[in-house]
C-alpha cells in the first residue's frame, strides 16, 4: 500500500466504526465497492472497510412495542445493476406453517433462477428444530439493496422495528403477505407504511390489497414441488392397499371454521351412505383445542363412520409429500383460501382434486384439470374468523361434493386423466424455473429502475 492509499484506508476503518459509515456501507452501488476494493488492494468484501455488510441482529436491548407509525425511511435508489438480481429474504425458513413454506417457495425458485439471496430469520427464536431445508444457509447478514418480509402483515410492523434502519432504510422492501378473505384488515395496514412493494401468491390476494394500497401489489406464485424423497407406501400410515382414499389436510387450530372439516365429512358420508369398506377419508391434522364446541362437534362425526381417519400426529415435509402421493385424491371444502397449497401439491403429483371454486385455489383450479364445487356467498360471523365484520366466504354445495366424489371412486379412469392434466399444469407455471423466472425479472428492473 503506497503513501496515498495508506491514509485512505486509516479513514476508512475508522469510518466502519461509526453509525453513518455502517449505514455507508450498506448503501454503496457494487461498481463503487469494487472499486474501493481495487484501490485498497483488497480481495473481498469482507476484508473492505467501506463494504462490511449490514447486519440484521436484535438490538442489544429489547425493543418496546412497535407504533403503527412508520420511521422516516432514506429512499431507495436504483443503480442499473439488474444484470446482476439479489435480494435479502427474511422469514420463519425453519417454521412448519404457511409463511414459512411460503419463503421457503420463494427461495427455491430465486435460486431456480440464479439470484444471489442472504437469508435471514425473522425471529432468533427460529434458530433451531423444524425444517431444515436451508438451514445451513441461514445467517444474519443482509448486504444487498432489496428486502423480501416473508411475514404477514400483521407481524410486518413488528419486524421492521426489530430489524432496525440500519437493514430497511435506503433499501427497496417487499412485503410477501397472505391473506385468505376479501378485505384487507384495516388494523393492518400500519405495515403498509413499511414496505415499498407488496407481493403475494394469488390473484385474489392481490385484489385484496389492491383495494387497500396504492402501492404495487404484484401475483408472485409459489413453486411447487412435492417430490417425495422416497417412496412411500400406504401402510406407514395405517392405510389399506384396497380402498379409495380421499385426503385432506388441516389445522384445528388454525380457524377450522374457514378449512370446514365438517362439511367434508358431510360431504364424504352423503357420498357413501351405507359401509362401503372400499372408501376412506383421511383428515391429516393436529387436533389442538380452541373450540370445544366444535371439537365436540368434529369428534363425534369420526366417531359415527369407522371409514374416517384422522392422522393426529408430527409429520414432516417429505412424510406430508409421501401421504399425499399415496391417497387416490384430495378434497377441500374450504371456505376460502390465500393460495391452497394441498390442492397444489396433490395436483403436483397427478392427482384428481375437488376444491371449492371461490378463492387463491382459482390461481391453479379451473374446469379443465379439476372438480370445482358450486358455492354461495356468505358473510363471516362473529368469532369464526379474525377481523370478520364485513366478511364474506363461500359456502360450498355438499350435495354437489358428493356428487364428485362418488364419481371418482365410479370411474378411476376419469380421475387419472383430470390427475395427468394437473399435473401438466403444475409443471408448467409453478415449477421453480417458472417462478424463478418471474421473481428474477421483478428484481432486475427494481434494481435498474424500470420497474413500473
Amino acid at each position: 500500500m503506497d503513501r496515498l492509499t495508506r491514509p485512505i484506508a486509516s479513514i476508512a476503518r475508522r469510518l466502519r466504526r461509526t453509525r453513518p459509515g455502517r449505514w455507508l456501507a450498506g448503501r454503496l452501488p457494487p461498481r463503487t465497492r469494487q472499486a474501493i476494493r481495487r484501490l485498497l488492494g483488497r480481495p473481498s468484501s469482507a476484508e473492505c472497510p467501506l463494504a462490511a455488510p449490514v447486519r440484521a441482529t436484535a438490538p442489544a436491548t429489547a425493543p418496546t412495542r412497535a407504533p403503527v407509525a412508520a420511521a422516516p425511511r432514506l429512499p431507495f435508489v436504483p443503480d442499473g445493476s439488474g444484470a446482476d438480481p439479489r435480494a435479502n429474504v427474511i422469514g420463519h425458513f425453519r417454521g412448519e406453517f404457511g409463511t414459512a413454506e411460503a419463503a421457503r417457495s420463494l427461495v427455491t425458485a430465486a435460486r431456480a433462477a440464479g439470484l444471489r439471496l442472504a437469508l435471514v430469520n425473522a425471529n432468533p427464536d427460529d434458530a433451531a428444530g423444524g425444517d431444515l431445508r436451508y438451514a445451513t444457509a441461514i445467517g444474519d447478514e443482509t448486504p444487498h439493496p432489496i428486502n423480501i418480509l416473508c411475514v404477514n402483515a400483521n407481524d410486518t410492523v413488528e419486524l421492521a422495528n426489530r430489524l432496525g434502519p440500519g437493514v430497511l432504510s435506503g433499501r427497496f422492501t417487499i412485503g410477501f403477505w397472505f391473506w385468505e378473505l376479501s378485505r384487507f384488515p384495516a388494523a393492518w395496514l400500519g405495515a403498509v407504511d413499511r414496505v415499498d412493494e407488496i407481493w403475494v401468491a394469488s390473484e385474489f390476494v392481490a385484489q385484496t390489497m389492491r383495494a387497500a394500497t396504492s402501492k404495487p401489489v404484484r401475483t408472485v406464485r409459489l413453486a411447487v414441488d412435492a417430490t417425495p424423497s422416497r417412496p412411500y407406501a400406504r401402510s406407514e400410515f395405517g392405510l389399506p392397499d384396497d380402498a379409495y382414499v380421499f385426503l385432506f389436510t388441516f389445522n384445528f387450530n388454525s380457524w377450522a371454521t374457514r378449512k370446514n372439516p365438517l362439511g367434508l365429512i358431510e360431504a364424504f358420508r352423503a357420498a357413501f351412505p351405507g359401509d362401503e369398506p372400499q372408501v376412506q377419508l383421511v383428515l391429516k391434522s393436529t387436533l389442538v383445542d380452541r373450540d370445544r364446541e366444535r371439537m365436540r362437534r368434529f369428534e363425534e362425526a369420526i366417531a359415527a363412520d369407522a371409514r374416517i381417519r384422522v392422522i393426529d400426529r408430527f409429520l414432516s415435509r417429505d412424510e406430508v409429500f409421501g401421504l399425499e402421493s399415496v391417497v387416490d385424491s384430495y378434497v377441500s371444502l374450504h371456505r376460502s383460501e390465500g393460495f391452497g397449497l394441498g390442492l397444489a401439491e396433490s395436483m403436483f403429483l397427478g392427482k384428481p382434486v375437488i376444491g371449492t371454486a371461490y378463492s387463491g385455489n382459482l390461481e391453479f383450479m379451473d374446469s379443465s384439470n379439476s372438480l370445482l364445487v358450486d358455492h354461495r356467498l356468505t358473510p363471516v360471523g362473529p368469532g369464526e374468523y379474525p377481523y370478520p365484520d364485513g366478511q364474506e366466504w363461500a359456502d360450498p354445495d355438499v350435495t354437489q361434493a358428493a356428487a364428485l366424489m362418488r364419481r371418482l371412486v365410479d370411474d378411476p379412469a376419469f380421475g387419472r386423466e383430470l390427475g395427468a392434466r394437473a399435473r401438466e399444469r403444475m409443471l408448467r407455471d409453478f415449477s421453480p424455473a417458472a417462478v424463478g423466472a418471474g421473481i428474477a425479472e421483478r428484481i432486475a428492473a427494481i434494481l435498474d429502475g424500470t420497474a413500473g
